[in-house]
C-alpha cells in the first residue's frame, strides 16, 4: 500500500510526457486515471487544460484556465494557456473581460496589464488602461515604458523621450527603451547613439539587436 501513491503519480509525470510529445489521446488516458483518485491537484486540472487546447477544444480549456487563474493568477503556464486558448477562439472582448476579471483580482502584476493592453483596441480604451496600470502600479517599468512606446507612436516627442529616461533609470538594460532613446540621441548627438546601440546589440536578443545594429549602420 505504500507504494500506491508513487504508482498513481507515474500517470500524472507520464501524461506530461506524452502531453510534451503531442500524444494528447494516450495523454488524456493517462491524466483521467490520476485525476480520479487525485481529483484535487490544480497541476492536473492545468494540464486537463492544455490537452484540451491541444485537442482542439479551446472553449472547455479556457474554462479550465479561468478556474486555474483564480487560484494561481501569476503562474506563468496558467497565463501562457490561457492567452493560447484566447488566441484560438479569436474573440478580442471576451479577452479582454478575462484579463479585466484577473486584474481585480491581481492589479499589481505586469503580464496581466501587458495582456490586457495587447487584445483593447479603441484608443480610448488604451488611455483608460494605461492609466489604471500606472494607479495600480506607478512605479512600473513596463507600464512606463508601454507610455513612452505610445507617445513615441503619436508624435508626443517630449513626453516619450522622458518615459524612455524614466525606464532606463531603473532597468538599464530595457532594450526597447534603450533603442527608443537612441532613436532620439540620433539627431542630437550620433556617437552617444552609436555606443547606446552597440551595449543594446551586445545585450538584447535576436529580435532586438535585428533593428538596432540596422539603426547603428545608420548613424555611422
Amino acid at each position: 500500500m505504500a507504494l500506491e501513491p508513487t504508482a498513481t503519480g507515474l500517470h500524472r509525470l507520464l501524461a506530461e510526457s506524452l502531453l510534451g510529445q503531442g500524444m494528447t489521446e494516450e495523454a488524456l488516458s493517462e491524466l483521467a486515471i490520476y485525476r480520479a483518485s487525485q481529483p484535487q491537484d490544480p497541476l492536473a486540472a492545468v494540464m486537463d487544460a492544455e490537452l484540451k487546447l491541444q485537442a482542439g477544444d479551446a472553449a472547455t480549456a479556457l474554462t479550465a484556465f479561468r478556474a486555474a487563474l483564480v487560484h494561481a493568477p501569476r503562474d506563468l503556464r496558467v497565463l501562457r494557456g490561457t492567452e493560447q486558448a484566447l488566441n484560438a477562439i479569436g474573440d478580442r472582448a471576451l479577452a479582454r473581460s478575462v484579463w479585466r476579471e484577473s486584474l481585480q483580482r491581481d492589479p499589481a502584476f505586469d503580464p496581466g496589464w501587458i495582456s490586457l493592453l495587447g487584445v483593447t483596441d479603441d484608443p480610448e480604451d488604451v488611455d483608460e488602461v494605461l492609466q489604471s496600470w500606472r494607479t495600480a502600479m506607478p512605479d512600473s517599468a513596463s507600464a512606463i515604458l508601454a507610455q513612452a512606446q505610445k507617445d513615441d507612436r503619436e508624435g508626443r516627442v517630449a513626453e516619450a523621450e522622458a518615459g524612455y529616461d524614466a525606464v532606463l533609470a531603473s532597468v538599464p538594460q530595457q532594450p526597447l527603451a534603450l533603442y527608443g532613446k537612441a532613436m532620439f540621441d540620433l539627431a542630437r548627438d550620433p556617437a552617444v547613439a552609436i555606443a547606446r546601440l552597440s551595449a543594446l546589440v551586445a545585450s538584447a536578443s535576436k529580435i532586438h539587436a535585428k533593428p538596432a545594429l540596422a539603426a547603428r549602420g545608420m548613424a555611422f
